[in-house]
């Protein structure tokens, strides 16, 4: 059988509504006006590939889409960065993911606010590609491959952590904050009550996001530590089909919290 061609990986993309363009095999953009170009008309894309036949195929990312690159290079772990900062190997996070020719991974998330294009997010080996940026996908021999393809499944919502890095807004500018005690005893209702009915394969995403909000709370003095992580971590026990040990789990909710309030781990 014959090999797929680079234009048939560009044509599948553009079947999908990916406005893609051609890119060398640097990354650099082929056409006039680079990203701006992109398109998923499938005549202009089968003459993009009639004139760079090798061309890999690049996506022009829109704003509900940020891409989270994770890369070991100039001293700096993207692995490393990520676990730390998200809890977990990024391996496990259930979103569409695809290996780099460096030896890296691009995790694809969907974006619910605006991100940035960002390089070295804070000293890490993690970047940030959205809308006004672009990533160059999979194709038959760039050295690129899904391992979890961008149509298998649906992608997670963007980890928290990506609007809370120092020299953006503070982390109580991220979430509307509740008025009083009252209001924060109601939020944390609401974020056990979501841990709580997480699906499978979003239980990680889910935990993380509402234990660093809560968080949040903690830190401007809304709530007591000691009631907010017993509660969240009683909700999530109770999350379906949770098989992780208890004591790395519950090691992995207070770090969630911790991050939240801008500090170290108790």
């Amino acid at each position: 059988m014959k090999p797929a061609q680079p234009v048939s990986w560009a044509l599948a993309y553009a079947r999908h509504d990916l406005n893609i363009f051609p890119c060398a095999p640097n990354k650099q953009p082929l056409t006039a006006n680079g990203f701006k170009d992109a398109t998923y008309n499938l005549a202009v894309i089968e003459d993009w590939w009639r004139r760079w036949p090798h061309a890999d195929p690049a996506w022009a990312l829109p704003s509900t889409v940020v891409v989270v690159d994770i890369d070991i290079k100039n001293g700096r772990n993207g692995y490393r960065d990520f676990e730390r900062l998200n809890g977990c190997d990024p391996h496990a996070v259930e979103t569409p993911t695809a290996s780099t020719p460096s030896g890296g991974l691009q995790l694809f998330f969907a974006a619910s606010r605006p991100y940035r294009n960002r390089v070295a997010i804070d000293g890490t080996g993690l970047d940030t590609r959205t809308t006004g940026g672009y990533c160059v996908l999979p194709g038959p021999d760039n050295g690129r491959r899904w391992l979890k393809p961008l149509r298998g499944a649906p992608m997670a919502e963007a980890p928290a952590w990506l609007d809370c890095a120092p020299r953006q807004a503070p982390a109580a500018a991220i979430f509307r904050r509740p008025r009083g005690r009252g209001e924060a005893r109601v939020a944390l209702q609401r974020a056990c009550a979501k841990i709580a009915a997480a699906p499978d394969g979003a239980q990680d995403a889910t935990r993380h996001r509402e234990c660093f909000r809560i968080g949040t709370l903690i830190a401007h003095g809304d709530l007591d530590y000691g009631t907010a992580l017993s509660a969240l971590i009683a909700a999530s026990r109770s999350m379906p089909a949770y098989r992780k040990p208890w004591r790395d789990f519950e090691e992995r909710v207070e770090a969630s919290i911790a991050r939240g309030m801008g500090r170290a781990a108790p």
